[in-house]
């Protein structure tokens, strides 16, 4: 048991995200495992990591996991880990899926999917999620599949999650609104002359006020050398806000980088420049190698920030971070379009002057759309 609730409120709001949407999401899905030779697909998430199983299920798990099984033919059964049946209501009214049930028996319910998806000869079985799956549920569901072998589908299964489909680029749209807002409330509380812990209590309040599902918030005490989750009350005021947010909403995430002072110095300058050239370097087909080496040109006579230790960027939706990212070790990896990416500038000199800029892209044939940036807020 957690000794806290990893996600607030949840919903499906059937007007954005209908049942349509997660047919079309299954035929995808069925699509892929055609495509892999895939009879049957086990997919696990728990309260860290859904977004693959909110994908297919728009179900999040609060406090637990969950595993959805995924014929190639037919609708998919959702095994929920909760206390029991009595807790199958709560789990339906978060999900278009009818056939519910509590993860109680694994093997034997394993066992049921593996004959149903069984044609001619063995079935071939993908999972989706073995890393994060806790050794006792994978010795159950491996038990299930009676020696029949488990193929890793994480890599294709991801490319699905990383190309938004229309209606995710809309909610996203929206989460990217509420996260200006947020900032913009940011900005009202420096100008008033607030503490930083001020500043992150009201950012919090706008995001949740305005729908937000969730909220993350981190800000500094010491000019933006280190970042700090809320934990106590603190009356320190910096002439430099430097904070992180990430807002999200119907289980997609948006973030921002946020720097805020009365005058740009120099090294704001520098790293605006570099979130500019990231903004308009990030094109389909783009090597992430030839980015990150310009990129990297870019922070002299400055260093990177701590935080961008693993790269200018990522892309984002369901997960806060979801690959691939804009590192140096991901070199041979090509901007893709329909992605949706968050773009990092950040620059210390190793004393008192740090900044943090980020934005919100999404990645077109047709050009790309700023869903929200530091630059010009």
């Amino acid at each position: 048991m957690h000794p806290v609730v990893l996600h607030g409120s949840t919903a499906w709001d059937q007007e954005r995200l209908p049942r349509d949407e997660f047919n079309e999401r299954l035929q995808s899905i069925q699509e892929m495992m055609r495509q892999n030779e895939i009879n049957g697909l086990i997919v696990y998430s728990d309260c860290r990591d859904y977004a693959r199983l909110c994908y297919i299920t728009n179900y999040i798990p609060k406090h637990s996991w969950a595993i959805v099984l995924i014929p190639v033919h037919g609708k998919p059964r959702l095994l929920a880990k909760v206390a029991g049946s009595r807790d199958i209501p709560s789990v339906s009214v978060l999900t278009w899926i009818d056939d519910i049930k509590p993860a109680q028996n694994i093997t034997g319910e394993i066992e049921l999917f593996v004959s149903e998806v069984a044609e001619d000869g063995q079935p071939v079985i993908g999972i989706c999620g073995k890393a994060e799956m806790r050794h006792t549920v994978y010795t159950e569901i491996a038990a299930g599949c009676q020696g029949n072998s488990l193929q890793d589908m994480d890599i294709p299964f991801d490319q699905l999650l990383r190309h938004k489909r229309p209606r995710e680029i809309s909610v996203m749209r929206e989460a990217s609104g509420i996260l200006n807002s947020v900032v913009e409330a940011m900005k009202e509380i420096q100008r008033r002359g607030g503490s930083v812990v001020t500043t992150a209590v009201e950012a919090e309040r706008v995001a949740r006020y305005l729908g937000a599902h969730d909220v993350r918030v981190l800000y500094s005490t010491n000019h933006g050398k280190t970042l700090e989750p809320f934990e106590t009350l603190s009356d320190v005021r910096n002439d430099r806000l430097v904070s992180y947010v990430a807002v999200e909403c119907l289980g997609y995430w948006v973030e921002a980088m946020v720097t805020l002072s009365q005058q740009a110095s120099p090294i704001d300058l520098r790293a605006a420049e570099l979130l500019q050239f990231l903004t308009q370097s990030l094109k389909p087909g783009a090597k992430v190698g030839d980015l990150v080496h310009q990129a990297e040109e870019m922070v002299q006579p400055y260093q990177l920030h701590p935080l961008l230790q693993n790269g200018f960027g990522h892309s984002i939706g369901l997960s806060i971070v979801e690959a691939p990212s804009l590192h140096a070790s991901r070199s041979e990896n090509k901007v893709e379009a329909g992605t949706v990416y968050s773009l990092h500038a950040g620059l210390t000199d190793n004393k008192d002057n740090n900044v943090l800029l980020s934005s919100m892209m999404l990645v077109t044939e047709n050009g790309n759309e700023i869903l929200w940036s530091s630059v010009g807020q």
